[in-house]
């Protein structure tokens, strides 16, 4: 089973290992839209600032906090943000399993953190690259606004928007 789960893992995720180890691009203006597209958050590298919206004709203003990060997600709500790890999916070797891995925000109020140590308990599942070590992928915000997330140890995380976290997937 383990062997049938890594030859099905591995092609779907060595993509992404590869176009992740490659060089970030340089922080600019980004736009991220909640999934059901009724809201976006505007982030802006040079004010350091990310402002979240109602989409229309006109946007109308929700709230904004401090701050730019490669890696958010905005709720269906427009309420509840999830700023992940700078390093998106890659971690400098030796990472302290209590780096923060997600940081949810209510309204741009911090609510919740989860670390790589809650997220992968046993480091040695972490799958080395060129120069770093992937530890898994961001999915995002369900239609119910859990937050989800997948480990390269091969478990899917549901995370709530207080911060509860959830294995969807058993531990091998």
């Amino acid at each position: 089973m383990k062997s049938l789960l890594f030859q099905f893992l591995l092609p779907c995720l060595l993509p992404l290992i590869l176009v992740a180890d490659s060089p970030r691009e340089a922080p600019s203006n980004k736009k991220v839209h909640s999934p059901n597209h009724k809201f976006f958050a505007l982030l802006e590298p040079t004010r350091q600032l990310t402002t979240v919206y109602r989409a229309g004709k006109p946007n109308v203003k929700l709230w904004e906090m401090p701050g730019w990060h490669p890696a958010t997600f905005l709720s269906n709500d427009g309420d509840h943000l999830v700023i992940g790890y700078d390093g998106v999916n890659l971690l400098d070797p030796g990472t302290n399993p209590k780096e923060p891995m997600i940081t949810l925000f209510n309204r741009g109020k911090q609510v919740a953190v989860i670390t790589l140590g809650d997220l992968v308990k046993d480091q040695s599942k972490l799958m080395r690259t060129e120069s770093h070590l992937f530890w898994g992928d961001y999915i995002g915000f369900t239609e119910n606004g859990d937050f989800r997330l997948r480990t390269a140890d091969g478990i899917t995380y549901a995370v709530s928007p207080e911060g509860h976290l959830q294995a969807l997937t058993p531990r091998q």
